[in-house]
């Protein structure tokens, strides 16, 4: 998805830079934003939602590694997290965060603008998305526990020192990005370190 223009939550609109563009030539300095929320609209005409929140905009200080939030990638060098919600939110460990930020989410791994930069469909594209992955998780989840039982053993428990080998083994069967299907309906078969340890470890190993 090439997303070409931003609409910003307070008001104001930009032009999504070129990739090619160096956002750290010189200008301005980045806005000291502390919190912002708005929408990029793709090529295709899809709209994708998002917030972006720096810790200095939080009441209390962020520890980072509580279970509603994973680490993204370095990216515009800032740590970042995402939360579990259904509506994407990156939080930044800085005090603010510019143009750079915004460039490297928009235009970073695949997954990441898969998470962060999501469509808003209709109900009548949503209905038949629901539905293909629905196809897909009946018939993806039971062959990934498949290959996991024949490496790992009957009945299946994923602990978290075998956890990484059994990132690998979904990441073979195309198990890839999201674990919501997989942990939804098997979710008993993985400790909780072990669910943390397999969604990172897809994470960062996904290709592009």
């Amino acid at each position: 998805m090439s997303i070409r223009h931003l609409e910003l939550g307070h008001g104001c609109s930009v032009a999504a830079p070129d990739r090619s563009f160096d956002s750290h030539g010189g200008g301005k300095p980045p806005p000291p934003w502390t919190s912002l929320e708005g929408h990029a609209r793709g090529d295709d005409g899809r709209t994708y939602a998002w917030s972006i929140v720096t810790t200095a905009a939080l009441d209390e200080p962020f520890e980072g590694d509580g279970d509603a939030w994973r680490p993204l990638p370095d990216l515009a060098g800032v740590r970042l997290w995402l939360d579990g919600g259904e509506r994407p939110v990156v939080l930044v460990d800085a005090p603010h965060f510019g143009p750079e930020l915004l460039d490297a989410l928009q235009y970073g791994p695949a997954w990441v603008r898969a998470r962060v930069f999501y469509p808003l469909l209709t109900q009548e594209e949503q209905e038949w998305l629901d539905g293909l992955e629905q196809r897909d998780a009946e018939a993806l989840v039971p062959r990934v526990v498949a290959a996991l039982e024949a490496e790992l053993g009957v009945p299946l428990r994923v602990e978290a020192d075998r956890a990484v080998r059994a990132a690998q083994i979904m990441l073979q069967e195309g198990y890839v990005i999201s674990t919501d299907h997989l942990f939804s309906t098997c979710g008993h078969l993985f400790s909780g370190p072990a669910r943390d340890l397999v969604t990172s470890w897809l994470a960062e190993h996904t290709p592009d």
